[in-house]
């Protein structure tokens, strides 16, 4: 019972850390300006703002979400799928949700566009880096000599 009440405080710890990197992260980015060499590619500065926008929005998600990925899975082991989707659940709750109602009240497509993609990055990046690091062999080498024995013994 101590042990879940501890990995319920960490998990709370864990989310309210993981909101304040993605606030952090998504301010820095949003302050910068769209580079040249961007803009360039672009035919209209206006298609060059929006793109950046989301690519550069998707590339902070995913790489503040990379270390939080990485602590669910060692600390929750099995269980770190269901919390991941979690803690994506709460962050869109806490970011995106409010913004629902706004979005599609709007007549213009990208609003509703920008809140679909915000909610696919919020609820799915996490969870999807949890599953690819799960996946990863372990360094561990007692992991490696349990499963070698696992292997040796005709276990899977």
């Amino acid at each position: 019972m101590r042990r879940v009440i501890i990995l319920v405080i960490v998990a709370i710890g864990l989310v309210y850390l993981h909101v304040v990197a993605l606030v952090y992260g998504i301010g820095l980015i949003a302050a910068q300006r769209v580079p040249d060499w961007w803009a360039g590619v672009f035919s209209t500065r206006r298609s060059a703002d929006l793109s950046w926008v989301l690519s550069s929005h998707f590339a902070v998600v995913l790489l503040v979400s990379l270390p939080f990925a990485w602590i669910v899975v060692r600390a929750y082991g099995r269980f770190s799928v269901t919390v991941s989707i979690a803690f994506g659940l709460m962050i869109w709750g806490l970011f995106e949700a409010p913004l629902m109602l706004d979005a599609f009240r709007t007549s213009g497509v990208f609003p509703r566009a920008l809140w679909f993609a915000d909610t696919i990055q919020f609820i799915g990046s996490l969870p999807i880096l949890v599953l690819l690091l799960r996946r990863l062999p372990s360094n561990s080498r007692f992991e490696r000599s349990r499963a070698a024995d696992s292997l040796s013994q005709g276990g899977n």
